[in-house]
């Protein structure tokens, strides 16, 4: 912290380098006898302004070393970020069906892998505080990429949510699925992607589309900790038409120093892209190819969903 003394002679250096009031305005016997004030200086309220204002600016000058200080001060001592959460649950009774549950409001669960399965209950106002973070948002990507610490009575389970069954757009969890997580086996996590420093990128300043390509990009995780949302700085990102990307090896240092975290070995760190810098205007529609099948219109086993049961009333895929 700052020291006293110095704030003090920071003080003393500013009134000895403004001039004195009195010097300029000069007596009271002098004000009375002339209605104007002395030739070469100000009248009073005047001077008083110009006074303020010199000694404002003065101020703002002296005092900008201890604020820089301070923040560096205040950033150092800030704990480093984690994203883990604990919740608190409660064993699913026996014989208890699911619409009981619901009734009660609480959501059920299963924490799974990694040992035997065990059917829990939790809160609901609690688990949505985590599954919808976002007074206007949908169903957060941070409620399955991060570590869950369910404490069950005396038994505290480290988990990740491998499946939640929701009604996005009503704000209703149904079912929630945990997978444990244990330290020295991989577990697959999808971690966010935050986005920083758009307000200093070249390409927003000249007027571009700047946005992110994923919104997750799934990690391996070995470790105990699961790290917290990578932030992606688009700051230096620039643009050239038609556009410009940054790619998945912008981020490998943003992973962990240990090695217990590397990305899925799906992904290409030299091709993947992970934030675009691009104008609508100049980017060319390409058709898809003819064996093109739209995911969103598919079952979980694969087969195509019907659109319409009249056949021949929309056109089919």
């Amino acid at each position: 912290m700052i020291s006293f003394e110095l704030r003090h002679a920071s003080v003393g250096r500013l009134h000895r380098r403004l001039p004195s009031l009195g010097a300029c305005v000069g007596s009271a016997s002098d004000r009375s006898s002339s209605p104007l004030p002395a030739r070469g200086c100000l009248g009073l309220s005047v001077q008083r302004r110009f006074y303020k204002r010199k000694m404002k600016s003065e101020l703002k000058h002296l005092a900008w070393p201890f604020l820089h200080s301070e923040m560096v001060e205040f950033f150092t001592e800030r704990p480093s970020r984690d994203s883990t959460a604990v919740i608190t649950a409660r064993e699913w009774p026996r014989f208890v069906s699911v619409e009981q549950i619901r009734a009660e409001r609480y959501v059920p669960g299963i924490i799974w892998k990694h040992g035997p399965e065990r059917r829990v209950c939790f809160k609901e106002e609690d688990i949505h505080a985590l599954a919808f973070d976002e007074p206007e948002g949908h169903l957060s990507h941070l409620f399955s990429g991060r570590l869950v610490k369910v404490h069950v009575g005396s038994v505290e389970e480290s988990c990740v949510v491998s499946h939640v069954s929701a009604d996005p757009v009503d704000k209703h969890l149904y079912f929630v699925r945990l997978a444990r997580h244990t330290a020295g086996n991989v577990t697959v996590v999808p971690i966010p992607l935050t986005m920083i420093g758009l307000l200093n990128s070249p390409a927003y300043r000249k007027g571009v589309h700047v946005e992110l390509a994923m919104p997750t990009v799934k990690c391996e995780v070995v470790g105990e900790c699961i790290p917290p949302p990578f932030q992606v700085d688009v700051s230096q990102l620039d643009y050239s038409p038609p556009f410009t990307s940054m790619y998945l090896r912008d981020l490998v240092g943003l992973l962990p120093e240990d090695g217990t975290v590397r990305f899925a070995r799906e992904y290409d760190v030299n091709s993947q892209e992970v934030a675009w810098a691009y104008e609508h205007s100049k980017l060319e529609e390409e058709a898809p190819p003819p064996d093109f099948i739209d995911p969103n219109w598919l079952k979980k086993g694969g087969r195509r969903m019907p659109i319409a049961a009249r056949r021949g009333f929309y056109p089919q895929q």
